[in-house]
Formats: structure tokens, C-alpha cells, sequence
């Protein structure tokens, strides 16, 4: 069992990694903050109006551009149909090397025909990707997964991030040419596309999707550089709030957390036999025995050398205590098999934990940064002091996880709000015949939205040339957490 929750764990953990770092109070250990170069953003923008209508170029698939059908099968044909990568080491590095090299290319400086040449080969790919994009489901069938199945998983949706790299530069070589209507398309397609992974059944999909929509952002910031860029405010503005909504994934790790219980739905509809109690104690203990030593700080030694009949007599009357503080009916918990009641004591523990964690979700940023640093001692502390509860011990190794996830849905957020900021000032700047806002409250044509992360204003100087709009560094806090700079020059 220990070996299956650090399974779905660790590949978690590492994803949000790739994604940014978990927002902790710096310490001696924790990296300094980067240098901001690595963080900036140069932008040459031009001063134009909202489009006409205001939601000409919306960043997802229009309703009446969607067919029935399901994406997820045409994204896994798009994995399936891409050319197969050079075999040969020498060929395979020039091609990572020829892909590298185009993606830090400028777009007005990329070679289009030569990329054009190249995205022949990938034809087959990218119309299964803008097929499925507009389709009005997308099912992965994941919501009954088991442990065993996440090595299942990753490649597949490892499979849709290469997809998208291809996606990625088609866009770019649109905008390099300034066919503003084919790179919308394609950048509609990206982002339905992270839209549809995310809100798969597993957190793993969830950071994944997360993943991609924050790549496609890339493309918007070469928009809006490319002179006379139709303006993306409202664009932004109508995108569903959060973008990817993270119930699905939260809701299917619960149902994947509780499968390793199969008599739990049982056991919670009141008192089962001593037989079916003692045996699902007895299967977890046995589970949880395969752990490797320390990887419960001592806690897998309970279930090796403490028999289950012994473990349910000494915990049982604790465990019954508290099932009827929760208001169980005394009725039931009294004729209660002891086993039954410690399962239920540690499930009902975890799920309290749980919950509080997935409110964040719903809380606004900085209100639910300080919830998650809370909880997180509490969840430590409660680890801490549960070491006559191996089960729930166990399901403490998964809450640095649901904040990660949280942390990167918090991070795509604030740079969303970012770029709807830029482009407010930009409609201000057409609308005042091109005289540069002194500040943001000088933004009167649209609200400019706040950091969502400190719930006041961006940060934001006007220069000689244009403007700087600044997403700081959170005070006492590390690297990655969605700091982002900025630096306009206004085309005359």
C-alpha cells in the first residue's frame, strides 16, 4: 500500500516541481530568489482597441464550433500517428537541437517556410489535435484506476505535452507571419487541449494540464508583441474562473484513495461482521508491512510485529470514543468490531484534513495560502501524533500534493490576471491616442484586475517609452511563485 500511495506521490511532487516550487517560508536550505532577467518579459506593443465584436477572439473553441464526440480518443490518435523520433543518436540530438533552436528563436526571426517543410510530417497530428479540441466531451476513462494503472497513465499524458510542443510551433510560426487567425485557432486548440487533460480524474492530469495551459501562455505574450496584435482583454477576461477546475481530479483521488478499502461503503453504513472488520484490518496491515523501513518513521513495524486482533483491542476503545464525539449513533458504534471502528476512526480523520485542504480551492489566493500553511502544521502535527494509526499516517504522505496542485493553479491564475492588466493599459493607451497611463488608476476604460496573490494592486511604472508592470516576489517567500515583469515599449 505505502508502495502505491508514493507511486501516485511521487510522480506529483515531481511534476508540480517542473511546474514551480511550493510556497514555503524561506529558510537557510530554500534557493534565494532568481534574478529577475529570468523572470522578464520585453515586449514592442502597439495601442489597439478592444476588437469588434469584444469576443472575436476568444481563447477557447466557440460553442458553434463544437461536434459531438470524444477528444480523448482523438488525442491519443495524435500520440499514436506522430512521426517516430530519429533512432539514430547523432540524428536524434540534431533534431532536439533544430526544435530547441526554433523555440528561443524570435518569431519575427524564425525561419517559416523551413518550419512549414517540417510540420508537413506532422499534418495527420495536428488535425487530430484541432478535430478534438472542438468536440463537446472529452472522457479518459480514468475514474476507476488502481495503483497499478498510473504507469498506464503517465505516458499517455506525457504523450500530450510532445503533441502540444508540435501545436506550440505551429503557432509560432503563424504569429511570425502574422496570420492572426490561424495562430488564434491554434492557440485555441492548446488551450483546450490543457483544459481537457486537467480535468481528467487523478491530480497527476490535473498538474499536467496546468502544465500545458501555462506553455500556451508563451504564445499569448508573442501576440501581443507582434505590431498591431488585435487586443486580448476580453478574450481573457471570458475564460472560465479557474480555467481548469480541479473538482474532477480532487473528487477522483478520493475514489482512488478509498478503493484500497473495498468493505469501507460497508463499513460506513453501519456495524459488519467481526470476519469482515478483522480481515480488511488484517489485508491493510499486511499491505502497509511492505514498506520500506523509515518510510513511516517506524510506523510499518506495527503492522509486522502487532497482531491485528491486538491492534484492534488496545485501539478500539479510543477509536469508539471518537467515532461517537463525531455523532455516530451509539447504537452502532457500541456492537461496533473493534477493527471497524479503528478504520473508521483514521478514514474519518483523513477526510477531515482532506476537506480542508480542497476549500481552499474555492477561497480567494491570498486567503488560501495562509489556510494551506495551517493545515499543513496541523496535518505534521497530527502525523506527528498518530503513531498508533498507520492508515492514516499513510494518507498524510498525499497532502503536500493537493497543495502543490493548488500552488500551480494559483500560479496560472495570477498570470492570467497579469496579462488581462497589460491589456487593460493597452486599451487605455488606443483610447488616449497613445499617451501612456501615469498609473493604474489612470486605467479607466476597463478594470484592471489586482494580484491575486496580494489583493492590491500590480505593481506598475510608466517610463519614457512605455511601462513596466510587475508581479513581485511574495514577501518571505521562495522562488516560482508566479513573479513576472513586464518591460513595455510602446510602437510609435
Amino acid at each position: 500500500m505505502i508502495r502505491f500511495i508514493l507511486a501516485c506521490t511521487i510522480p506529483l511532487l515531481a511534476l508540480a516541481a517542473t511546474h514551480g516550487q511550493n510556497p514555503g517560508k524561506d529558510s537557510p536550505d530554500r534557493p534565494a530568489a532568481p534574478d529577475p532577467a529570468l523572470w522578464t518579459t520585453k515586449l514592442a506593443i502597439s495601442a489597439t482597441p478592444a476588437p469588434k465584436p469584444l469576443l472575436k477572439y476568444e481563447l477557447l473553441p466557440h460553442s458553434r464550433d463544437r461536434v459531438p464526440g470524444n477528444a480523448a480518443i482523438g488525442y491519443q490518435r495524435a500520440v499514436i500517428v506522430r512521426p517516430e523520433w530519429p533512432r539514430d543518436p547523432k540524428k536524434s540530438q540534431e533534431q532536439h537541437d533544430l526544435l530547441d533552436g526554433w523555440s528561443a528563436t524570435p518569431v519575427e526571426q524564425l525561419p517559416t517556410a523551413k518550419i512549414e517543410a517540417f510540420l508537413f510530417g506532422y499534418r495527420d497530428l495536428l488535425a487530430e489535435l484541432d478535430e478534438s479540441a472542438r468536440r463537446t466531451t472529452c472522457d479518459w476513462q480514468t475514474e476507476r484506476m488502481k495503483a497499478e494503472d498510473i504507469s498506464r497513465l503517465l505516458p499517455s499524458v506525457q504523450g500530450n505535452r510532445e503533441t502540444q510542443r508540435i501545436l506550440s510551433l505551429k503557432c509560432r510560426m503563424e504569429l511570425g507571419e502574422k496570420k492572426y487567425a490561424e495562430a488564434l485557432r491554434s492557440m485555441q486548440t492548446g488551450f483546450q487541449m490543457a483544459k481537457h487533460v486537467g480535468e481528467g480524474t487523478t491530480l497527476i492530469e490535473f498538474l499536467v494540464g496546468q502544465a500545458m495551459a501555462s506553455a500556451m501562455i508563451g504564445r499569448v505574450d508573442e501576440w501581443i508583441g507582434r505590431a498591431d496584435s488585435p487586443n486580448l482583454y476580453w478574450a481573457f477576461s471570458s475564460l472560465p474562473k479557474p480555467f481548469i477546475n480541479p473538482r474532477f481530479a480532487l473528487d477522483g483521488e478520493v475514489r482512488f484513495q478509498e478503493g484500497f478499502l473495498p468493505a469501507l461503503r460497508d463499513m460506513e453504513r453501519g456495524p459488519v461482521s467481526e470476519d469482515v472488520a478483522t480481515t480488511t484490518l488484517a489485508n491493510w496491515c499486511k499491505n502497509l508491512s511492505g514498506a520500506t523501513a523509515g518510510e513511516l518513521g517506524g510506523l510499518e513495524n506495527l503492522a509486522a510485529n502487532v497482531g491485528v486482533a491486538a491492534m484492534a483491542g488496545v485501539q478500539g476503545p479510543g477509536a469508539k470514543k471518537e467515532l461517537l464525539a463525531r455523532g455516530l449513533a451509539k447504537k452502532d458504534v457500541d456492537v461496533m468490531p473493534a477493527a471497524q471502528a479503528v478504520l473508521l476512526r483514521s478514514i474519518y480523520k483523513h477526510r477531515d484534513v482532506w476537506d480542508d485542504q480542497v476549500k481552499c480551492f474555492s477561497l480567494p489566493i491570498h486567503k488560501a495560502f495562509a489556510e494551506l500553511e495551517r493545515i499543513d502544521r496541523q496535518a505534521k502535527k497530527a502525523r506527528a501524533e498518530a503513531k498508533d494509526d498507520a492508515l492514516f499516517a499513510v494518507m498524510t504522505l498525499l497532502y503536500p500534493a493537493v497543495q502543490k496542485v493548488h500552488f500551480a493553479q494559483a500560479r496560472f491564475e495570477r498570470r492570467v490576471a497579469l496579462i488581462r492588466a497589460l491589456e487593460a493599459v493597452r486599451l487605455q493607451i488606443a483610447s488616449d491616442n497613445g499617451a501612456i497611463p501615469k498609473s493604474l488608476d489612470a486605467v479607466t476604460v476597463v478594470a484592471v484586475p489586482e494580484d491575486p496573490f496580494l489583493a492590491k494592486p500590480f505593481e506598475y511604472k510608466a517610463t519614457e517609452t512605455g511601462f513596466q508592470l510587475v508581479a513581485p516576489p511574495l514577501p518571505g517567500y521562495g522562488r516560482n511563485m508566479g513573479e513576472h515583469v513586464y518591460e513595455v515599449t510602446l510602437r510609435r
